[in-house]
């Protein structure tokens, strides 16, 4: 079990996750139980020649939560792009009026 602390979330809470699986240097599987249900994710990393591309993976028990979660997650990994560019922090609200038509859309193909 680790903690970790939401930073970019209201009121920056704190939350348990347990590790299912950690194969460095190529993935990481966490998953909790928080006000919104269980939800589980991974980090895989793969060499692309000089580069390494990064996957986050956000499993999902139902596409009906998509639009939901995808504004969020969206943000998060815009959140990781900015960091190492050194550009400005994006701004969630900023994700919240473009991004549900889209994650709905993405829903549907997987209903």
């Amino acid at each position: 079990m680790i903690r970790v602390q939401m930073l970019f979330e209201e009121e920056a809470p704190w939350m348990d996750l347990r590790v299912d699986a950690c194969e460095p240097p190529r993935r990481l599987a966490v998953s909790a139980t928080d006000e919104s249900g269980a939800w589980r994710m991974e980090v895989r990393l793969e060499s692309r020649g000089a580069a390494t591309e990064l996957q986050l993976v956000r499993h999902l028990d139902s596409a009906d939560t998509i639009p939901d979660a995808g504004p969020g997650w969206e943000h998060y990994l815009d959140l990781l792009t900015a960091a190492p560019a050194g550009t400005p922090r994006p701004d969630f609200a900023d994700h919240r009026p473009a991004m549900p038509p889209a994650c709905t859309e993405l829903a549907g193909k997987f209903s």
